[in-house]
């Protein structure tokens, strides 16, 4: 990364540029295409290292990177005032909060990630959390380290690994943050900062190594990545924008009502998916929150974002301000009345006026646009189902909150917003235990709380297996089956029926897996491993009660030479090394290729039983017999059969005891 000298001619789209001046401080040079791809190979060298990390050691890098936050309290919240222009505390509530959500996951990530058991007619069944892989986060501008925060901390501490590219005005802050979490103990490529423009998204979703995308941004930046990640069948989550309602029901405690109205609309200068931007007040109430609204919002005070007495904070860009300002006047053509505001400040800098719009109708495109700024609009309404009618009147339905004394009429009426997160008698917020999300154009999925952490992970449902397991042998006994569960079957039957049942064997890899197969299955069939892990698995199976025989596939490479058989060993089997669950779900031909050219020979050693001695594989199977294995399958991963057949035959079979089970032979 190279940092240049502000007074170039062409200036890179990454940039720092202050909002209260608009000064060029900072440029920085994009990330080539093939910087980019090193940087998601190395995200997902290190997921296949990070998920097997128990998660208490995860849980300390998180916790290590929240002490870190609030010792750089000021260092981190002086880039954000810089580069998006926050108001200095606001900007220190924001990585406050941010240091709160890394603690919540490092004191809970346990908990959150425990197996949970469920209910079954026959065995035992869990649903376990597994990390997906390498996760690209798109990130927006306005709260440049809670939104990394909000995604970074549930997601490394399930196990995945993240790429993330920041919006290109907040450079400083996205480099800020990747040091903190490689100071908190991250191994290289945990947690990856990308410097690159917008239009680089659309190809880092196409890697394949790339499993997950998240967004928030607005909802055309949302159309445009779900259309991506859909075509190449990849797990999303968006949080778009926002026009969230304030609905006030009564005047109870109106002054503190009035105060949070203010502060919904104005913090982050209004920047905010979740800022109020509609308020929707009952008829005799109007008139007096109307007359309050407009004398507060005319007493906040422009000025230095890091000055303590200034209450309103530029916009994040002069592009930010000039979208503002030319909303505002759509409005007012549209037949909006202007009752404050709605001009520029002259001073240098993105700022504009606190603004307030009333008599806004369906036909103004106001009525279903998002205002990114200190604009409110108010509304009057005569009752509760009014009220309720406007406020889901927008395609948007992120957040909202409403304000009443009588907490049941509240809830009721919240009932019925739609809406992801509905607050009574507070605004719309954010915190690391609740779910933050919405519902309809503002986007789907969630983040923070339990649900966040999950959005990002397998669930395992060994259910669906066991009901497989009965309705299989149903059929098999010659029943008409009707099932319905986790899997649906109507009226299904084998019309021809084997002469005798036959075995249902669970195919296990791990421990874990084998001891959940044995309450089922007539028998149990792994593959070697390296080191006592075969052994282990047939321990786990035949101490849960397991029955039936337990068969071992052996996968071997056998030539002349040991070279030969290396060689060979690489060619034909480097692309099934993978550990779970990247075996499972790894779902293109090119994407098993992208991997396997990272794979070097002795890793495929340790996978397949490499060697030209006859008499080494002799003594390997002699091993596998005394370990208990009741039969053995012995598969050459060669393209050329009859040698080996031939070899195995004359040379290593006649070595084995005749008492002891004969291996038999498979083809590649």
């Amino acid at each position: 990364m190279a940092i240049h000298s502000v007074n170039i001619e062409h200036r890179s789209p990454i940039a720092t540029v202050n909002p209260a001046n608009g000064e060029l401080v900072r440029e920085f040079n994009p990330m080539s295409d093939e910087q980019v791809d090193h940087a998601v190979n190395d995200a997902h060298q290190a997921f296949l290292f990070w998920r097997e990390r128990p998660v208490s050691e995860r849980s300390a890098a998180l916790a290590r990177a929240a002490d870190l936050m609030l010792e750089r309290v000021d260092e981190l919240s002086r880039l954000v005032t810089l580069e998006m222009g926050k108001l200095r505390h606001e900007a220190r509530g924001e990585v406050n909060l941010s240091a709160e959500i890394f603690r919540y996951y490092a004191e809970n990530a346990a908990k959150l990630l425990a197996p949970e058991p469920l209910e079954v007619d026959a065995g035992s069944a869990e649903m376990r959390f597994q990390p997906l892989g390498v996760l690209l986060r798109v990130m927006p501008w306005n709260f440049p380290i809670y939104q990394a925060a909000r995604f970074a901390a549930p997601n490394i501490a399930a196990g995945n690994t993240i790429v993330l590219k920041h919006a290109s005005q907040c450079p400083q802050c996205s480099i800020a943050i990747e040091k903190l979490l490689t100071d908190a103990g991250l191994p290289r490529g945990v947690y990856v900062n990308l410097l690159v423009p917008g239009r680089a998204v659309e190809r880092i979703i196409s890697n394949p190594l790339v499993r997950g995308v998240s967004l928030t941004g607005s909802d055309v930046a949302g159309q445009s990545v779900a259309e991506r990640a859909g075509h190449e069948v990849k797990k999303t989550v968006l949080e778009l924008g926002g026009s969230d309602p304030f609905i006030v029901l009564d005047d109870e405690d109106f002054e503190r009502t009035l105060d949070f109205a203010v502060t919904a609309r104005v913090t982050n200068c209004g920047q905010s998916c979740v800022a109020a931007k509609r308020f929707i007040v009952l008829g005799d109430l109007y008139d007096r929150f109307l007359q309050a609204l407009q004398e507060r919002m005319v007493a906040l005070r422009p000025g230095d974002a890091t000055d303590e007495a200034t209450t309103l904070a530029p916009l994040s860009s002069e592009q930010a301000a000039q979208r503002l300002i030319d909303q505002i006047q759509q409005a007012v053509a549209g037949g909006a009345t202007l009752v404050l505001g709605g001009s520029r400040i002259e001073r240098p800098g993105a700022y504009v006026e606190p603004t307030i719009l009333t008599d806004i109708t369906p036909d103004n495109p106001a009525f279903r646009a998002e205002f990114f700024g200190p604009a409110a609009q108010v509304y009057r309404v005569e009752t509760d189902s009014e009220a309720i009618e406007l406020a889901n009147a927008t395609p948007f339905a992120l957040g909202a909150s409403v304000w009443s004394k009588d907490e049941q009429r509240a809830q009721n009426l919240a009932a019925r917003l739609e809406a992801g997160m509905v607050w009574i008698n507070y605004p719309t917020s954010s915190q690391p235990q609740l779910p933050f999300g919405g519902v309809n154009r503002s986007g789907y999925g969630r983040e923070l709380g339990p649900l966040g952490i999950k959005e990002f992970v397998k669930e395992v449902r060994d259910r669906r297996l066991v009901e497989c397991v009965g309705v299989i042998r149903r059929l098999l006994h010659g029943e008409e089956v009707t099932h319905e569960g986790l899997v649906h079957v109507n009226r299904a039957r084998l019309w021809t029926l084997p002469e005798a049942v036959p075995d249902l064997v669970g195919p296990a890899v791990t421990p874990d897996t084998a001891t959940r197969h044995a309450a089922w299955a007539d028998g149990l069939i792994t593959v070697n491993q390296p080191g006592d892990k075969p052994r282990r698995v047939l321990d786990a199976y035949r101490e849960a009660g397991g029955r039936g025989p337990a068969r071992l596939q052996i996968h071997l490479s056998w030539a002349p030479t040991d070279e030969e058989a290396l060689a060979v060993a690489h060619d034909q089997w480097r692309n099934n090394v993978f550990a779970p669950p990247v075996c499972w779900d790894t779902e293109s031909v090119e994407a098993f290729d992208v991997i396997g050219e990272a794979v070097s020979r002795e890793r495929v050693a340790e996978s397949v039983r490499v060697s030209s001695d006859l008499r080494q594989h002799a003594a390997w199977l002699h091993q596998d017999i005394e370990q208990g294995w009741d039969e053995l399958y012995l598969h050459f991963v060669g393209r050329h059969q009859a040698p080996f057949i031939d070899a195995f035959g004359e040379h290593v079979l006649s070595q084995l005891s005749p008492t002891a089970p004969q291996p038999a032979t498979a083809s590649a």
